[in-house]
């Protein structure tokens, strides 16, 4: 039997050393003005804007909205690509940043050839483009909501031993159980078993 399937690109989300079990969430049947949508949009938009924030250094412009820059500590340049506003060299602002793989080759001001690697800003993603992405097979890992999990040091036992000697485990307050975000992986469908043809 063959199988379409769409890309699942799971992010661990530990908490405790508790992972919660990865659960798909097809969208293809909820439309963009229903409340569940809203919220998925909501919810990956807002981890995306809240994800580790670097200060941007300019170093100069290159084309568009495209800039080479320095991200963080790093003393590396890198072109940003999708750089909202207009900025001068030496200018920096706080931002959330992702490489893409490509390579970007220009020539410094002394004509030698130089490769740096590109980054795209992470920025709000709006309902048509989330559909699109989900549509080209895309799939997004979001936390919504929380469900219990065993724990994974006392095994839902919740006793540990430590020592050599009996107690409570420490991990989950000896519940047995830990409270975890529930991880959701957003995809357009969900895969179609297809039958061979006799």
């Amino acid at each position: 039997m063959k199988t379409i399937a769409c890309l699942i690109f799971a992010i661990p989300s530990l908490l405790f050393g508790q992972a919660s079990p990865v659960k798909d969430y097809p969208m293809r049947n909820i439309p963009k003005d229903d409340p569940r949508f809203q919220s998925v949009l909501q919810s990956l938009n807002s981890q995306r804007n809240h994800g580790n924030k670097e200060v941007i250094t300019i170093i100069q412009h290159s084309s568009g909205s495209d800039y080479l820059a320095r991200i963080g500590e790093s003393p590396s340049i890198v072109l940003l690509k999708n750089v909202e506003g207009k900025w001068a060299d030496n200018d920096q602002f706080q931002g959330t940043a992702s490489p893409t793989g490509d390579l970007y080759e220009y020539s410094n001001v002394l004509g030698a050839k130089r490769t740096v690697r590109v980054f795209t800003m992470l920025r709000e993603i709006t309902p048509d483009e989330l559909i699109l992405r989900l549509k080209n097979g895309e799939t997004f890992s979001i936390n919504k909501g929380m469900t219990n999990v065993p724990c994974t040091t006392c095994e839902g036992r919740k006793t540990a031993t430590i020592n050599g000697k009996k107690t409570y485990c420490r991990t989950c307050s000896g519940q047995g159980v830990a409270t975890v975000p529930q991880r959701v992986n957003v995809l357009w469908g969900v895969a179609v078993p297809i039958e061979p043809r006799p």
